[in-house]
């Protein structure tokens, strides 16, 4: 009896677990390594951010941030 209760336990457990991880959202890469859609310049003039060669590339003039 105490098998049976266990293996059922375990059962309703793997199951409510597997709902779980459904749920989860997929990861979604931040950058396309092509150009700078979905990112927001702040506080920085246009031609401070660029993409070369798959790398998003900062002058550092001036300073500023970029943000998702």
């Amino acid at each position: 009896m105490k098998n049976t209760a266990s293996l059922a336990a375990l059962a309703l457990a793997l199951l409510a677990t597997s709902n779980v991880r459904a749920q989860v959202p997929e990861f979604r890469d931040l950058f396309n390594g092509r150009d700078l859609t979905g990112w927001v310049n702040v506080n920085t003039a246009k031609d401070t951010w660029s993409v070369r060669d798959g790398m998003i590339i900062c002058t550092g003039k001036p300073t500023g941030v970029m943000r998702t």
